[in-house]
């Protein structure tokens, strides 16, 4: 685990233990109620094993690294798009 990736568990820890079992269970409930679908993507062999790698390194699930890079991803093309509109 990375010393970011570590100080940033730590933080989160702190924060979820000041909270009361109210506030812990809807922040647990609203994230759960965050619709999502399953999607069917064909990636390269070459490109899983690369992800996986990384998610290996950083300590965290290789679905969560490939949705979070689609996500930056797409926010950073949707940056652009607004800049040139601009």
């Amino acid at each position: 685990m990375t010393d970011k990736f570590r100080a940033r568990a730590e933080q989160l820890a702190g924060e979820l233990d000041s909270m009361s079992d109210e506030e812990f269970e809807e922040m647990v409930l609203d994230s759960l109620r965050q619709h999502t679908k399953v999607v069917s993507l064909r990636l390269t062999d070459r490109l899983i094993e690369r992800v996986r790698r990384l998610a290996e390194h950083e300590s965290v699930p290789y679905h969560a690294l490939l949705r979070s890079l689609i996500e930056t991803g797409v926010s950073r093309l949707e940056r652009a798009v607004e800049r040139k509109a601009s």
